[in-house]
C-alpha cells in the first residue's frame, strides 16, 4: 500500500529528485548495565540508526558498517543536493562562525560502501551535577571503545583533561570479544600503554584521527 505522501511524490515526479534521510538521536538500553534509558557513553546509547535515500544511488539498497556521525549529515545532504560545500569549522572558537561543519560528506561512502573510511567517531556525556563537574569523552574505533571521564568546567564548557575527582577514570572495551561492553580492560595488567595511547588520541580530537590511527588500536581480550 502506498501512503498519500508517496503517491503524490510519484504522480508529481518528485520521487526521482527527492533526498530522504531518517536518523535517530541516540540508542537505548533495556536494562543492560543496570540502566533503562540512554544516559551513558556505552555503544547501546551512542549507536543510532541512519537511513539515507538518494535517487539513482541507493536504489536497491546499500549497507555499510563504516563509522559515521551526526555531524556528517549536513555535509552529506549538501553534496547530494549539488549545493556548494560548507567550510570546515575553524579550530579556535568555531561557534563564532556563522556556517561551518565538523562533519564529512558520506557521498564517497554511498558510492562505495566498503571503502576505507573514518577511523574513529566521537561522543560525550556528563556525570555529577548540573552544570556537570565530570565529562565522559568517548572514542569509538573499529574494534574498540575508549572513554575518559575527566574534570569538567560546566560553566565555561571546557576541560583541561585532569582527573582530580574520585569518579574520573578510563574505560576500554574490545567490541569484538565483548560487544556488550561488560569487561573494562583499562586497568588490566599490560594495558597501560594502550590506555595512554588512546587518551592522547582522544585529546587530539577528530581532526587528528580523521586520516589514520595506528594498528595498535586493536585491544586483546
Amino acid at each position: 500500500m502506498m501512503t498519500t505522501d508517496c503517491f503524490h511524490h510519484q504522480v508529481l515526479g518528485l520521487w526521482n529528485s527527492t533526498i530522504v534521510i531518517f536518523w535517530g538521536d541516540h540508542g537505548w538500553k533495556l536494562g543492560h548495565h543496570g540502566a533503562w534509558a540512554k544516559h551513558t557513553n556505552f555503544q547501546e546509547d551512542t549507536l543510532a540508526p541512519v537511513l539515507l535515500r538518494i535517487p539513482g544511488l541507493t536504489d536497491g539498497g546499500l549497507v555499510s558498517h563504516a563509522l559515521v556521525e551526526h555531524v556528517d549529515i549536513m555535509a552529506t545532504l549538501i553534496e547530494a543536493a549539488g549545493l556548494p560545500p560548507v567550510p570546515v569549522c575553524p579550530v579556535a572558537k568555531p561557534w563564532k562562525t556563522a556556517l561551518c561543519t565538523e562533519g564529512t560528506s558520506m557521498m564517497p561512502l554511498i558510492k562505495n560502501p566498503t571503502r576505507a573510511w573514518k577511523n574513529a567517531s566521537y561522543s560525550q556525556y556528563p556525570r555529577k551535577g548540573s552544570p556537570p563537574k565530570i565529562m565522559g569523552y568517548s572514542m569509538r574505533l573499529v574494534e574498540v571503545r575508549f572513554t575518559a571521564w575527566v574534570d569538567f568546567d560546566g560553566i565555561r564548557n571546557e576541560t583541561t583533561w585532569t582527573m582530580e575527582q574520585k569518579d574520573c577514570g578510563f574505560e576500554l572495551y574490545n567490541l569484538t570479544a565483548d560487544p556488550l561492553e561488560n569487561r573494562n580492560l583499562a586497568y588490566h595488567d599490560g594495558m597501560q600503554q594502550k590506555v595512554k595511547m588512546h587518551f592522547e588520541q582522544l585529546k587530539a580530537g577528530w581532526r587528528a584521527t580523521a586520516s589514520a590511527l595506528p594498528s595498535a588500536a586493536t585491544v586483546e581480550a
